[in-house]
């Protein structure tokens, strides 16, 4: 049987003790001694396991004994291999069918946009931005012909007419319908 997970990933002394077939004692010791990190919100049973291992000899993982140990005080740990690529799945899974649950609450609270509709209302956007960006031209074309060379004022016609464009695809924008 695998630690039990919060959906977050994170578990408790107790549960922790119980899954590697040790005390709460010893785990309780192991986070006081620092070798097992707790938060506020519980243990990371992966990194609680990457921490035992690292902790015991080099050449026998998960061996070393702390000052507290009693020969018979608290079953080895043994190789945590196995383990730890389980938990991990089951972590893993967890925390993907809580994600997934809490992605099902946003979109039925209307949190969440499908990406049909964002696709279709950046078309929507882009062929009201395309509209006004093609009108310049058409606009602005008898107004610089009597401009003669004064490359100022065709400056100003053209700001003026681009400012104009940006102006109606906001307003565009705006008078798209709410459900966007």
């Amino acid at each position: 049987m695998g630690v039990e997970v919060s959906p977050d990933g994170l578990c408790t002394q107790a549960a922790l003790a119980r899954w590697l077939g040790v005390s709460e004692q010893r785990v309780s010791q192991y986070v006081h001694e620092g070798i097992i990190q707790r938060t506020e919100d519980g243990i990371d049973p992966v990194q609680a396991l990457h921490d035992l291992e690292t902790f015991g000899d080099s050449s026998k993982p998960n061996t070393r004994r702390s000052a507290y140990d009693d020969d018979d005080d608290v079953a080895e740990l043994g190789s945590l291999d196995l383990k730890t690529r389980k938990l991990l799945a089951e972590v893993e899974y967890k925390r993907e069918r809580a994600r997934n649950e809490r992605l099902k609450a946003d979109e039925q609270e209307g949190k969440l946009v499908p990406l049909s509709k964002v696709e279709l209302l950046f078309a929507e956007i882009a062929q009201i931005t395309q509209s006004q960006v093609m009108s310049i031209s058409a606009r602005v074309r008898a107004q610089v012909a009597g401009c003669a060379g004064d490359e100022d004022e065709v400056g100003r016609i053209l700001d003026a007419e681009c400012r104009q464009a940006l102006s109606e695809v906001a307003q565009g924008v705006d008078a798209l319908p709410d459900e966007w």
